[in-house]
């Protein structure tokens, strides 16, 4: 199957060097690996979330440090991928 052209500009763009690098650096493990994830993982962690949008309804998703949003335009959907470190709320 054959990418969705934003999703593919996200998995492109989006340096994952630079997330591997920090999750090893701060010794951070996915708990369902029991390790630090692969180049490999991140990516396709980032593409469920991408499909996780529609499946769930939603403009947010989150998990492993990932944040995805989805933004209405005129002409479709743009997106923002964050890898957050730390991030705190009084919700």
């Amino acid at each position: 199957m054959k990418r969705p052209i934003k999703l593919n500009e996200i998995l492109t763009e989006f340096n994952f060097d630079n997330v591997k690098e920090i999750m090893t650096i701060l010794g951070w493990e996915w708990k369902r690996l029991n390790r630090t994830p692969t180049i490999y993982e991140l990516i396709f962690t980032v593409e469920d979330l991408y499909y996780s949008l529609d499946e769930h309804n939603t403009d947010h998703v989150e998990t492993g440090g990932f944040e995805l949003t989805r933004y209405k335009t005129d002409d479709g959907y743009n997106y923002t991928l964050r890898f957050v470190v730390e991030r705190w709320d009084t919700d």
